[in-house]
């Protein structure tokens, strides 16, 4: 059995951040960010928090809402274009063999908008590209949207006067 959940070259997301393993023994692990700053922890503490391993693959999901006025295309159409779009951006950076899968689904008629969740399945030995695979997705709707002149609604407050 082995010692470590973890073996060098892992990626993980531990407290929200993302870390490379560069070490480890039964005194300490070390983990490396994006960017070069490691941190040591003490093995216990790494054991005791939790963390997702990155090695095997992972899923990032985006959620965005979109005007009521793009009703009629809400069910095929957008959810088509969204896949698309954000699958050039990541494509762009991991290549089309290390993404797996995205699927976009409309999820909520919400009070402002059309709210619409885009699922992202990553393929292993990715960790790395954790962080900026967020941004991607974000971009790939952005340029959906100004493709098509989609409108991303602001939270709207009624206030009603009373007689």
């Amino acid at each position: 059995e082995a010692w470590f959940p973890t073996e060098i070259g892992d990626w993980i997301v531990r407290d929200g951040k993302n870390y490379e393993i560069v070490n480890q023994s039964p005194e300490h692990v070390i983990m490396r960010r994006p960017g070069g700053s490691e941190d040591f922890v003490p093995v216990q503490e790494f054991l005791d928090t939790l963390f997702i391993s990155l090695s095997s693959g992972y899923r990032r999901t985006h959620i965005i809402g979109l005007s009521y006025k793009h009703l009629d295309i809400a069910s095929d159409t957008i959810p088509e274009i969204l896949s698309k779009s954000v699958h050039k951006r990541i494509a762009a950076r991991i290549g089309d063999e290390a993404l797996l899968n995205i699927e976009t689904r409309l999820v909520d008629l919400g009070n402002s908008s059309l709210d619409f969740k885009i699922l992202v399945d990553i393929g292993p030995d990715q960790g790395q590209h954790w962080e900026p695979i967020q941004t991607d997705i974000a971009n790939g709707v952005v340029d959906a949207c100004k493709a098509n002149g989609w409108e991303i609604p602001f939270p709207q407050l009624v206030v009603h006067k009373a007689n």
